[in-house]
């Protein structure tokens, strides 16, 4: 398609830009200054709301693991009356279930001996699994110390839950390593405290492992899950790195690539001994920070360049609907072209169509005129002469006995045989599926070595009466045509409804029989692709996996 590009005259141009920059240079020094302090304030406004709001989240978060490591520590504390219970810990399993459903969030408490192995849980699907060799084990049985509050990374549990762990130590009789308790957080234990201080869409509400590792975010990410925020040259490793426990910083964010505004906040308070902090940070992108801002400038603007604006958008508009209208009339042109040439190519294929259709039913006429003058004109002549014949003998005296009458059966056969080429009555008597599987058990008797089968799925109800004539035709040409063919030996016949279609299908096997177009093709096939095309059908020929040529074809309910 051909482009169009604008080609304005030089003093044109220069008389609009000289408009436009007579307006753009007073109003940009005005807007530099104002927008930059402006700019100032409204930053540090937004670095001491985001701030106030990642304290929020740590003094409810703190409450919420402080309940979590109460839980723990009861367990801790009951283990020992469960375990002289002597009942398999059903008690336990049960207290377990409890403390689950009490605390948001928790998706399963277990219980492991010192060597990994779960020996109780709310989940007693989980009991008797070796833990062994995960790392939320492994941390503790290192420290093996029994006021800490282990913090494990973020994991993917065998269930392809997304979790975060709490464990306590189990002490043995003698201060030995005697197991861990383990209790398994996802994102929903603080789903509702992170949304909770979202004021504004752009604002992003995220935890994190103090070793860097992702663990949720309000609202939610899960393509983000187990991310490595600690990257060197990150945000979160120059706020790590710089050991406060709170800071704001602006600039690019690792988890969404946008520039955001972002404050950090540590969660690690001393009474809880964690082993490792909590990261919380919330953040807003500069974007809708600013967006007031930026349209009162753009209004500003827009006041000072009015006349330059419509002058220009008027142009823009109006060679743009140019360029439209010659495309679009090149388009009409093109398709008006496209159609007239589809027209006469169809108009020329009808024409071909109808000429073989003459032929075809001249062929059938010769075919009709023969089988009468050959077959059974022959036979009542025969017929004739006997009567005659018969009548001579009856008028003299002592004749002899009257000739039989077996020409006259014979014309009777053929007669009825010629009737059924044309028309079989079975098929308005017995159906279309009747008459089709009569005409594939007279088929094997003309052709012994073909064995047919009928595969009809179809009630004839379903099957308009005017097509039942036509599929019944098309089956007889393509039959005739495998007749002409001794390579065939089996034929299947499928009739069956594919979505809105009528499908007829015989798979032979043996070579392919091609239409008379083709080299060494078969009139007959040819026959029967017409009559398809001319009652509003498909045509198709095509090979099966399994080496079956196929012969289809199919039309609307």
């Amino acid at each position: 398609m051909m482009s169009f590009k604008r080609i304005p005259t030089p003093s044109r141009r220069l008389a609009e830009w000289l408009l436009l920059l007579s307006a753009l240079l007073p109003l940009g020094g005005y807007m530099a200054y104002s927008l930059h302090q402006a700019y100032g304030a409204t930053e540090q406004r937004e670095r001491e709301r985001l701030a106030g709001q990642a304290l929020i989240v740590e003094r409810n978060l703190v409450r919420q693991i402080a309940a979590t490591k109460n839980a723990l520590d009861s367990i801790v504390e009951d283990l020992p009356a469960w375990k002289l219970a002597n009942d398999g810990f059903k008690v336990g399993n049960r207290r377990l279930g409890v403390l689950s459903g009490a605390l948001d969030g928790i998706r399963n408490i277990l219980i492991t001996d010192a060597d990994g192995r779960v020996i109780a849980s709310n989940k007693t699907d989980s009991i008797g699994r070796d833990l062994s060799d995960r790392l939320f084990f492994q941390t503790p049985a290192r420290g093996n110390d029994p006021k800490t509050l282990y913090v494990a990374p973020p994991y993917v549990t065998r269930n392809g839950d997304y979790v975060m762990s709490l464990n306590r130590v189990i002490p043995g009789a003698r201060g030995e390593f005697g197991g861990v308790v383990i209790a398994g957080v996802d994102p929903e234990y603080f789903k509702t405290l992170l949304d909770s201080t979202r004021y504004s869409p752009g604002v992003q509400v995220s935890l994190a492992h103090g070793d860097g590792v992702f663990f949720m975010m309000a609202p939610a990410r899960v393509e983000l899950n187990g991310k490595d925020l600690a990257r060197p040259g990150s945000l979160f490793a120059r706020y790590r790195s710089g050991g406060a426990t709170e800071a704001v910083f602006s600039g690019l964010s690792s988890l969404t690539g946008e520039h955001r505004l972002i404050a950090f906040r540590t969660i690690q308070p001393a009474h809880l001994h964690m082993d490792k902090p909590l990261v919380v940070s919330v953040s807003r992108d500069t974007h809708s920070i600013f967006a007031t801002l930026d349209q009162e400038s753009r209004r500003d603007a827009m006041l000072f360049c009015l006349i330059a604006l419509i002058a220009m958008v008027s142009l823009s508009v109006y060679q743009r609907r140019r360029l439209a209208y010659d495309e679009l009339a090149q388009r009409h042109e093109l398709a008006r072209l496209q159609a007239e040439s589809e027209l006469r190519a169809h108009a020329l294929h009808l024409e071909v169509l109808s000429a073989r259709m003459l032929q075809h039913r001249e062929h059938e006429k010769k075919s009709i005129a023969f089988a009468l003058h050959e077959g059974v004109a022959q036979t009542l002549s025969a017929l004739k002469m006997r009567v005659e014949a018969a009548s001579l003998g009856l008028s003299t005296p002592g004749g002899g006995p009257v000739a039989g009458l077996e020409p006259m059966k014979d014309a009777i056969v053929e007669v009825r045989s010629l009737a059924l080429s044309l028309r079989p009555s079975s098929l308005d008597d017995l159906g279309l599926s009747a008459t089709i599987r009569w005409f594939l058990r007279e088929y094997e008797v003309q052709h012994p070595g073909v064995q047919t089968h009928a595969d009809i799925s179809v009630d004839d109800a379903q099957i308009p009466q005017a097509l039942r004539i036509i599929i019944f035709r098309m089956m007889e040409e393509v039959c005739r045509a495998f007749g002409a063919c001794a390579s065939i030996h089996h034929i299947l016949l499928t009739i069956q409804a594919q979505d809105d279609r009528i499908v007829l299908m015989l798979e032979y096997d043996g070579p392919r029989v091609e239409p008379a177009g083709a080299s060494g093709g078969d009139a007959l096939l040819d026959a029967s692709r017409e009559l398809a095309i001319l009652s509003g059908g498909r045509f198709e020929l095509s090979t099966s996996d399994e080496g079956l040529h196929r012969v289809q074809a199919s039309w609307l309910m």
